[in-house]
């Protein structure tokens, strides 16, 4: 009896020491992560008053494409919006239109908890930015504290990693601004190193989904690092949990892979659709350069003079104090540790942040408008999907993560001299103060978003129009402007053909304004009409008599008619789509020509030119896609005998006896320039659709 009572007098005070030491420890983690929204406030400041009402003064309004993006993806979890995943309203009729662009689900998941209380999806927006920030630092605090054992180097290089200038800059980019997800990941990527446990196995594959999911940005980036960091924890785990660690890490990995896949197939789709890779002009645009690893923005305090012009991208200087602390934590850092191996994750970090900021230079390592040597990147893009990122300069992330977690390391070996507790606290108080000193902006710029009755009243008359259906405002632009009404248009909740985003897909292109004119524009306004299209408004202020009258003319050659009008827009209605037919082999010809192309990155290129010609008296349509076999087969040094692509039909629409816009399918052989006679067939499973001869014209690269 007397041992009884002994051991439950001992199992209730392991239970109390137990619960003492968790309270205790989330009630720190409670308290930093309060401290990093505090910090957050006033270094933001007054960004967060604001956050209803205004957006950051930086670029040209990206928050407000954001926000449609945000409201697709919410109405689609919430079960209110038709459709695919990535069916989004805009670009109409096009299927798969979120893949034009990054879909922004991290903003959309972060601030769906909100939803029920507000519609403001500008708020949403913003709040998801700013929300980044304590998120981020936390992350990194996490993932230096898993290394170090240091809580005052873990603050330091969180704040370092997350009030980083390339971070400020991109205050207009949400989207990418979430980059919390890829510490938390490495920080359980680590633990599983010292605790294999199952709940750590389960919480890095949640980070792994998250960091990869929440921007189709980020996630190509975390695709390169968290492999190369899994090595290391796996082969300095200890021998006798080295087995255990590598095979629950596997399998986080492969079910993370598993649940990322309706995230990132759909680009695969589109890839057979209209994404393509990109030129090396357009990818220069957007890549860093020499000077800007010290450029710093012009809202910064102590480095506004050094504020250069960068095309959307950096600037780049990470703060003397980061890289003063990075170089002691790289150097001397771990030197006494018992199990040396365990420290060598900052030479991998480093070699993370050396080769990742190689990569931000694009193909070509320039200094200001000198190119001084050809870059890392041609490389990279022999990866799949990585011939289609236009954006090399936000590989700089993973640099800035690097050097911060660098710097903490040295904060660490810092502190670690102390010989009080007190003076271990002041020094880390004194090195986060000179830290954000030194990366501290003047207040942050705001511009105020027009909202009034005035702005918003065609499109609160286009949601009590009578008839279902899509909505076009002409004269389409690509502006700033543009965006603006990309977010009103979420008051009528209409399709719309009108967009911005990162690539203008065809019908948006057919009914710009340089194109939608003659023939042309007579085919496209029928053909949208006959998939759905039921309202059209002009912007009169914005057209002169001349563009007026045409635009008049192509919308009544469908049968419009003024509905109403409201300020300076006049709204017409379309009667009825007409009927349509689906595509069947039998209902078109096929007509397969030669095409050039200099977009490809490397390698020599040539290809098809592919039009499908109605012999219907009817439209057809199909908004998709339709997926097509070509089978090809040519003789020439450096091709392959036979060859088999997928081209897409999306959406199939065309006019009675008119042809479907153009197919291109290039190839990216490396086969010498010349003309090379080539046999290729058109089938749809064991349908043949056409097939015989034509001559491909092969021709080196534009660089």
């Amino acid at each position: 009896m007397v041992n009884d009572v002994s051991r439950g007098s001992l199992a209730s005070a392991a239970k109390r020491a137990l619960r003492s030491a968790w309270n205790s420890r989330w009630r720190d983690e409670v308290a930093i992560f309060c401290l990093f929204v505090g910090i957050t406030i006033v270094m933001t400041w007054p960004y967060p008053k604001f956050a209803a009402t205004h957006l950051p003064a930086v670029g040209i309004d990206d928050g407000l494409i954001n926000a449609r993006f945000v409201k697709n993806f919410q109405d689609w979890v919430l079960g209110r919006r038709p459709g695919g995943l990535f069916d989004f309203d805009f670009f109409f009729p096009h299927p798969l239109a979120g893949t034009s662009s990054d879909p922004s689900f991290g903003l959309g998941a972060l601030t769906l908890p909100l939803r029920p209380f507000t519609n403001n999806y500008l708020f949403l927006v913003n709040f998801a930015t700013l929300a980044s920030f304590p998120l981020v630092a936390h992350g990194t605090y996490l993932l230096t504290r898993e290394l170090t054992g240091s809580r005052g180097g873990g603050v330091f290089a969180g704040l370092a990693f997350a009030f980083c200038f390339f971070r400020l800059h991109h205050l207009d980019h949400g989207h990418l601004l979430q980059m919390q997800w890829l510490p938390y990941a490495l920080t359980y990527l680590h633990r599983m190193q010292r605790e294999a446990t199952w709940k750590n196995a389960a919480l890095l594959c949640v980070f792994v989904f998250a960091a990869c999911a929440a921007s189709n940005n980020l996630g190509i980036y975390c695709v390169l690092v968290l492999p190369f960091v899994g090595l290391f924890v796996i082969g300095t785990a200890p021998k006798e949990t080295r087995l255990l660690c590598a095979s629950r890490i596997a399998l986080a990995g492969a079910l993370a892979v598993a649940m990322l896949v309706p995230v990132y197939s759909p680009y695969l789709r589109a890839a057979n659709l209209w994404l393509g890779a990109k030129q090396t002009w357009e990818v220069l645009q957007y890549s860093g350069r020499l000077e800007s690893f010290y450029a710093a923005p012009s809202s910064s305090a102590l480095y506004s003079k050094n504020a250069i012009y960068a095309f959307n991208e950096g600037p780049m200087f990470i703060g003397f104090s980061v890289l003063a602390f990075a170089a002691i934590g790289l150097v001397w850092f771990g030197r006494s540790a018992r199990r040396k191996p365990m420290t060598w994750f900052r030479y991998i970090y480093f070699s993370l942040a050396v080769v990742f900021g190689i990569l931000c230079l694009g193909p070509q390592i320039r200094f200001k408008d000198r190119v001084l040597a050809k870059g890392i990147w041609d490389y990279l893009t022999l990866l799949p999907g990585y011939g289609s990122v236009r954006t090399p300069g936000r590989f700089y992330f993973v640099t800035a993560m690097g050097l911060a977690l660098l710097s903490g390391c040295g904060v660490a070996l810092v502190l670690a001299r102390a010989k009080s507790r007190w003076l271990h606290v002041a020094l880390s108080i004194a090195a986060s103060l000179v830290l954000l000193f030194e990366l501290r902006a003047t207040p942050i710029g705001l511009r105020p978003f027009d909202s009034s009755e005035d702005t918003t009243a065609v499109y609160r008359a286009l949601a009590a129009a009578p008839q279902p259906g899509a909505v076009v405002e002409l004269p389409l632009s690509w502006d700033q402007e543009m965006r603006q009404r990309m977010y009103h248009h979420m008051i009528h909740g209409r399709p719309t053909v009108d967009a911005v985003s990162s690539y203008s897909l065809y019908y948006f292109s057919m009914t710009e304004d340089a194109q939608f004119k003659g023939d042309d524009g007579l085919q496209t306004i029928s053909e949208l009409h006959a998939a759905g299209l039921r309202y059209v408004t002009l912007r009169n202020n914005s057209l002169n008599l001349e563009q007026r009258a045409r635009y008049m003319s192509l919308i009544s050659s469908v049968g419009a008619k003024p509905w109403r009008t409201v300020g300076a827009y006049d709204i017409f209605e379309l009667p009825p789509p007409p009927k349509t037919v689906p595509l069947q082999a039998d209902r078109v010809t096929v007509d397969v020509a030669s095409g050039t192309s200099r977009w490809a990155p490397s390698g020599t290129t040539g290809g098809f030119e592919i039009r499908l010609h109605s012999k219907m008296d009817e439209f057809m349509f199909e908004r998709g896609p339709r997926w097509l076999d070509l089978d090809v087969s040519m003789d020439a040094p450096g091709a392959p005998a036979h060859a088999t692509f997928r081209i897409g039909l999306a959406p199939v629409l065309m006019a009675p006896h008119k042809p479907q816009q153009l197919i291109r399918k290039f190839l990216t052989w490396r086969v010498p320039p010349g003309n090379y006679r080539t046999r290729y067939r058109i089938r749809e499973g064991s349908t043949v659709w056409a097939e015989g001869e034509v001559e491909l014209t092969f021709m080196p690269p534009k660089q």
